[in-house]
């Protein structure tokens, strides 16, 4: 039983960073979070 939690723990983080930080985001302008970030980052060095 621990196993199979510790497997599905692992299975909803994987999800969950892909969710979150990998996928592209329609209100980021189709832009992943890290590449938004950049982004912004770039133009605050202007």
């Amino acid at each position: 039983m621990r196993d199979h939690l510790a497997q599905v723990r692992k299975v909803i983080e994987t999800w969950l960073k892909a969710y979150n930080i990998e996928r592209t985001h329609q209100a980021l302008g189709f832009m992943t979070p890290v590449e938004f970030k950049q982004a912004g980052l770039a133009l605050l060095k202007i």
